[in-house]
């Protein structure tokens, strides 16, 4: 087998693989300096883009409120029944008093509270959606320190996942491709 049928193979592998696993969060590293794609409420204090401490890139988000839990949610279209992949990286620079959770439309994932300080850990979950729309959401207290968070994704996952139509005419644009090269390979 030549190597444009090799690549041609090997493009459309990539192709579908990459639609399976396309980020649903905007802005889930942090990289704009800002909570662009977040929405933030509660305790609002303390709370930052930081430059200073990151897992990858040049930011992550910097969450240190003391008169309460403060929360930062995104809200993605998804598909009632489907599966999705969420995974991020948070780390806890404080042993005092502190708190975190981590809910899916509304249900407690994840959450603990008085931790020891822990640097950079990464957490995955597989989640269900039930309806159209699904709500990530973050909350965080600490005193006097910072929870950082960075590397927020999420993807529908690959089981059951079904293609949109304009992949299916990416795939078929591909194997057409591959066929007219094994064929000009074949009549060598």
């Amino acid at each position: 087998m030549n190597t444009f049928i090799r690549l041609s193979l090997l493009a459309l592998s990539l192709a579908i693989a990459s639609h399976a696993h396309a980020q649903l969060i905007t802005n889930g590293g942090f990289e704009n300096g800002d909570f662009t794609g977040w929405t933030q409420s509660g305790d609002l204090g303390w709370t930052s883009v930081s430059s200073g401490t990151h897992y990858s890139g040049e930011f992550s988000g910097s969450f240190g409120p003391t008169g309460g839990m403060g929360y930062i949610e995104q809200s993605v279209a998804t598909t009632p029944g489907a599966t999705y992949d969420l995974s991020f990286f948070l780390a806890n620079y404080s042993s005092h008093s502190n708190s975190f959770s981590v809910s899916w439309n509304g249900t407690e994932i994840a959450s603990g509270s008085e931790l020891a300080l822990f640097s950079w850990s990464h957490y995955s979950f597989d989640l269900l959606a039930t309806d159209s729309v699904s709500t990530l959401k973050f909350g965080f207290y600490n005193v006097p320190s910072f929870y950082y968070l960075d590397d927020v994704l999420l993807s529908q996952g690959t089981a059951g996942a079904v293609p949109e139509p304009s992949t299916y005419g990416l795939i078929g644009v591909l194997a057409l491709v591959v066929l007219v090269a094994v064929r000009r390979w074949r009549n060598r």
